[in-house]
């Protein structure tokens, strides 16, 4: 799916269920340094803050120790940046 826009417009939604349904305050994600694809998606999305290095966190695909990437939202700045009203909820 890369370079078709899923993963940009499916965050808003993903962000209402965890503060919206789930009532969760924070959503943290992260990536190894090496995976520069998901470093830029990641960065492009509003609302997520660079909050760290994990160092040699998780192994790589050679086997080897890396050191990752941590960013995180907060409920406070995702009612700032995006609008609910957006996203629709199919029951």
């Amino acid at each position: 799916m890369r370079g078709r826009g899923v993963t940009p417009r499916s965050k808003p939604h993903l962000f209402y269920l965890a503060f919206e349904l789930l009532g969760l305050n924070r959503v943290a994600t992260g990536c190894r340094v090496s995976d520069l694809s998901s470093k830029r998606s990641i960065e492009k999305t509003r609302g997520f803050q660079f909050e760290g290095l994990m160092r040699e966190s998780g192994l790589n695909d050679a086997g080897e120790f890396e050191d990752e990437l941590l960013y995180a939202i907060l409920r406070r700045d995702w009612l700032q940046l995006y609008d609910k009203q957006h996203v629709t909820v199919v029951e």
